[in-house]
């Protein structure tokens, strides 16, 4: 299985605001039949107006001859799936800082303590009591109960609530958090029996590009 890349090549704008896109994907030989993916699907077509079609991949003109073959990609069915996909966002929270830097050796921790005083403490993150849904919907609220399992530089193992860490520092201090999500795809089952790429073309119509005419 394969995956193209779709890339822009025209746009065609209406003055009530909608507009035509036109995008280019390459399409591969496949003679043991593998399907193509394409996964970097619009968000927004409107009025039912998505649709692929395949060009010409090119054509032979056999020498003191008038016939020419054109070698024809032929799309026999076009399905849709959800895939599996790993993005890394950047962390904008100390929850998020916490559980980017899982297993970190060295991680200082700015703590508050019982007194209002603030601790640095040196260590790792043996556990973090939040899970992926929690980053999600993280307020005050279901935060205040929380806690991680730290390991000191010492080897001694404490919880930590959560709501007492102010900073997290590091040498190697992760500021991306993996999160997976779920993509919707397309699964394109085709023919092509040439040695060269054919050429696919998405077509949708979409809203938001504005077009002003001059007539200057």
């Amino acid at each position: 299985m394969s995956k193209a890349v779709t890339q822009a090549s025209n746009v065609y704008a209406f003055k009530n605001g909608y507009c035509l896109i036109v995008r280019k994907f390459e399409i591969p030989p496949n003679k043991d039949g593998k399907p193509l993916e394409l996964d970097d699907l619009p968000s927004n077509p409107v009025h039912g107006t998505f649709s692929i079609q395949t060009t010409p991949n090119g054509n032979i003109v056999f020498p003191k001859s008038y016939y020419a073959f054109v070698f024809l990609v032929i799309i026999s069915s076009i399905r849709t799936k959800k895939i599996h996909q790993s993005i890394e966002n950047k962390c904008t929270t100390i929850e998020e800082l916490i559980s980017a830097n899982m297993d970190q050796d060295k991680v200082e921790l700015l703590v508050q303590g019982l007194q209002s005083e603030l601790i640095w403490m040196e260590g790792k993150i043996q556990m973090n009591l939040l899970n992926q849904n929690d980053l999600e919907s993280t307020s005050l609220a279901n935060t205040n109960n929380r806690m991680i399992i730290f390991e000191r530089a010492n080897n001694e193992i404490i919880a930590i609530p959560l709501k007492s860490i102010i900073s997290i520092r590091g040498k190697n201090l992760q500021t991306k958090l993996p999160k997976e999500t779920i993509k919707n795809c397309l699964s394109i089952d085709y023919k092509n029996e040439s040695n060269t790429n054919g050429q696919g073309l998405m077509k949708y119509l979409t809203f938001g590009i504005t077009w002003v005419p001059s007539y200057e």
